[in-house]
């Protein structure tokens, strides 16, 4: 039994524009820290005087980064309070009470701060080393153009 109408396109629809959300932003290298140093915030009671390894690796990563060189102090204090409810849940203990956040929170504000890659790629923000990626045109299945030419995208690799 026949169909009507037009018979479907192989490839569906296809994007033959740029995609459109902004310039990328060059950041520059940060000379001086701007968030405060790790002793200048109160270790949560729950955490027994010291802070944990990985919020210590986390905060002092935080402090090298060109990122936070365009924060605003909204985006300082989100940093601070996403450290210290980090802090508070890597000790966390059922008995000692305490508030603990899903990771996923962790990640979101990560994200929304520009502290990791997918973030950082998110916001159009390039570290000093780094060079803006060759704008992509979907010309078909998979395949995009470049300024260098035709490239196949390999989907783990966006």
């Amino acid at each position: 039994m026949a169909h009507a109408g037009q018979a479907p396109k192989l490839h569906g629809r296809v994007r033959r524009d740029p995609p459109v959300r902004g310039d990328w932003k060059q950041l520059e290298p940060l000379t001086e820290p701007v968030i405060p140093a790790l002793s200048d915030l109160p270790i949560p009671e729950v955490c027994d005087g010291e802070w944990p390894y990985t919020a210590k690796v986390y905060w002092e990563s935080w402090r090298k980064s060109p990122v936070t060189r365009i924060w605003t102090d909204d985006d300082i204090a989100l940093a601070i309070d996403t450290f210290l409810h980090y802090a508070r849940t890597l000790c966390f203990t059922k008995d000692r009470g305490g508030i603990s956040l899903p990771p996923s929170e962790f990640r979101i504000r990560m994200e929304s701060l520009g502290l990791t890659p997918k973030g950082r790629v998110d916001r159009r923000l390039l570290m000093p080393e780094e060079k803006a990626p060759a704008e992509l045109h979907s010309i078909g299945r998979g395949e995009q153009t470049s300024s260098e030419g035709s490239v196949r995208v390999i989907p783990e690799a966006i």
